[in-house]
């Protein structure tokens, strides 16, 4: 089966008084709900909520922050975890394993979940498993809640969440590594370097995990789970104005777990690249992204902890999106304008024939 969408989404919005005054209007009781911070101030700097950024205080829809202090404390080894742990959000599990997420009552196939500002695909029958990205590599992670289609899709039906890698140091070079060992045959290691010399900054996260339990999995018998990442990333401040940046995300993972009589796996390769351009100029900021990504999904059953090689079906989805955005002063307001472009494609084994929507 192949399936291809080509999606154009235009989104404008216009305040003639600005967020500020918007969010000063409602009642003290709204304000304390809407914006929740953890581990900082309410003047921290988010960049989902309106695509830009701007003040958490300012901020007029539902907004969690979770900051790296946070994520650290809550020892989790992935995003998933993280979320359970410091806001409650519900983890919908899927089929085959997965830890998808569920808000406002929607389940995992109606909340957007984005890297950097970028969707990131993987989804199986329709679970994007949380578990895959590994809190370690993550500064921050934003969290909207309840509709955002104007800004982000038909997608964005429950929120969004946006998780935000680390940024270069403003000077000199950083090296950071952990490893940890626990129960269930939980083994962790990650190893990060990050710099910065003159105008450009770089980092690079490594990572491997591995434990004897499958994410959504209640039983850990004849259950494993292997994962390797890896996250490099450039920025590069060509012109006082001028930022350019440059990353990539890849993810190999394998994993086994039992029901019934059968034993079920799950081989996984995920590929993220994305670069951009971002020119500011007074409080004006114009920002280009071009971003590609592929999932390579391969399902297998076998009456034995080992499949046989040339069993299985396989599924692979790539997403092609480029997107301009530019927010400014229109007068007296502030004005939002954005275009975002999409190509996706699928292609399944297991489906005869080719099916295309357009």
């Amino acid at each position: 089966m192949r399936v291809t969408r080509f999606i154009t989404v235009v989104s404008a919005a216009l305040g003639a008084a600005g967020a500020t005054v918007a969010s000063a209007q409602q009642p003290d009781s709204t304000r304390d709900t809407t914006r929740v911070i953890r581990g900082g101030t309410l003047s921290a700097i988010v960049v989902t909520a309106a695509r830009r950024e701007q003040r958490l205080k300012d901020v007029v829809v539902a907004t969690e922050l979770i900051s790296r202090r946070d994520i650290a404390r809550a020892a989790s080894p992935d995003v998933a975890g993280v979320l359970t742990q410091q806001t409650g959000i519900t983890l919908d599990n899927g089929v085959p394993a997965g830890s998808g997420v569920s808000l406002q009552g929607l389940g995992s196939q109606r909340v957007l979940v984005l890297l950097d500002g970028q969707p990131l695909i993987g989804r199986v029958n329709g679970n994007l498993d949380l578990s895959r990205v590994p809190a370690s590599m993550v500064e921050r992670i934003e969290v909207v809640k309840g509709p955002q289609s104007t800004l982000y899709g038909s997608d964005a039906l429950g929120g969004v969440i946006n998780m935000i890698t680390r940024r270069p140091p403003e000077g000199g070079m950083r090296v950071a590594g952990a490893l940890v060992g626990g129960t269930q045959g939980r083994r962790d290691g990650d190893l990060a370097f990050a710099g910065t010399r003159g105008a450009l900054g770089w980092t690079l996260d490594l990572g491997l995990r591995q434990n004897d339990l499958a994410p959504g999995r209640p039983a850990d018998a004849s259950t494993r789970t292997q994962r390797w990442n890896a996250a490099p990333a450039l920025r590069w401040r060509a012109l006082p104005s001028l930022e350019l940046t440059a990353g990539a995300f890849l993810i190999g993972e394998r994993q086994r777990y039992g029901s019934g009589q059968l034993f079920h796996f799950g081989d996984n390769t995920q590929v993220n690249v994305r670069t951009g351009a971002a020119v500011t100029r007074g409080a004006s900021r114009l920002n280009a992204v071009v971003s590609l990504s592929r999932f390579d999904h391969l399902s297998r059953t076998a009456t034995t902890p080992q499949p046989a090689s040339d069993s299985g079906a396989r599924d692979v989805q790539d997403l092609l999106q480029g997107e301009v955005t530019w927010s400014g002063p229109a007068g007296t307001a502030l004005l939002d304008v954005g275009v975002a472009l999409k190509h996706e494609a699928i292609r399944a084994q297991r489906v005869p024939g080719r099916r295309t929507i357009g």
